[in-house]
């Protein structure tokens, strides 16, 4: 998602300098709005798990 969002707020500064350059007279995306993504928590490993993935001498 994070490209796709790039790329719209890429358009939509090109179209803010077009609009203010006076080269087109509407900016069709200023009603485009960047994807939401859904926020990943990761949970961390504690005591026992820790020991089971560290390798032992």
């Amino acid at each position: 998602m994070g490209e796709v969002n790039q790329r719209i707020r890429s358009i939509k500064q090109l179209y803010e300098f077009l609009l203010n350059e006076g080269s087109v007279n509407q900016n069709p995306v200023k009603n485009l709005y960047k994807i939401k993504t859904p926020t990943v928590t990761i949970q961390p490993l504690e005591g026992k798990r820790i020991k089971l993935c560290t390798p032992t001498k």
